[in-house]
């Protein structure tokens, strides 16, 4: 491993979860009747969305391979992804395999943002179903890649407010806003015009196949932009 990195060892021994998944320091008490994990990685089990493994790249780097799984949710389940990519150098390349239905919009910007913030080259990489927020997470790799197999799927986000009525109002708008801007900026040559339109205007699910996905990302390499 490249000694520069920050390892994941090195963390390992001042987090643990126990039996309910919370992340713990060290140092705190685990709940009454709990026994201790050791080490964070391990918080999901079977599941394996947030798992990461190394393996010694070209120029002294590593090839980081993390999995993005299942339904994206809270922001400690990628602890792991998003410590590597913020400590990443240049000489390293992430590799996110992603295979989700998409999940909490919150969690996907925490990880949007460690994208765009990261030394490292990136590479997402689509298998099956990729759809909501996990597709939005697709597009904002470096170099972008689907699988025979895969679908991608866009729609604008879903979800429910209690309080006052002009704040729900207000907040669902703000959302809206918010995410079409960041839809429009990651996807831009991914979807056309009209598929815009049936996303943030008609409000529709817009399904595109691996072939589809694969032109279009031919097109943006012959631009000179993300290649595929």
């Amino acid at each position: 491993m490249n000694k520069d990195f920050i390892s994941m060892e090195s963390i390992m021994d001042s987090f643990y979860t126990a039996e309910d998944g919370v992340v713990r320091k060290a140092d705190e008490p685990a709940p009454e009747g709990q026994k201790k994990r050791q080490g964070f990685l391990k918080m999901n089990g079977p599941r394996d969305y947030g798992c990461v493994t190394a393996i010694p790249g070209e120029n002294g780097g590593n090839i980081f391979n993390c999995n993005i799984g299942y339904e994206v949710m809270d922001c400690d389940d990628y602890f792991a992804i998003i410590h590597i990519l913020y400590n990443a150098t240049d000489k390293d390349t992430v590799v996110l395999n992603i295979y989700s239905y998409g999940g909490m919009v919150e969690t996907g910007c925490h990880l949007i943002n460690a994208m765009f913030n990261t030394c490292a080259h990136t590479v997402t990489r689509a298998y099956g179903i990729v759809a909501s927020i996990a597709a939005v997470i697709w597009c904002c790799g470096q170099e972008r890649q689907v699988t025979d197999n895969a679908t991608i799927m866009f729609h604008m986000p879903s979800g429910g407010c209690f309080g006052k009525t002009a704040d729900n109002e207000e907040e669902s708008k703000n959302i809206q806003d918010f995410f079409t801007e960041l839809l429009k900026d990651v996807a831009k040559g991914i979807l056309t015009d009209e598929d815009f339109e049936r996303i943030i205007t008609c409000r529709n699910d817009v399904f595109i196949p691996a072939k589809t996905i694969r032109e279009r990302l031919g097109q943006l390499r012959k631009g000179g932009d993300h290649e595929d």
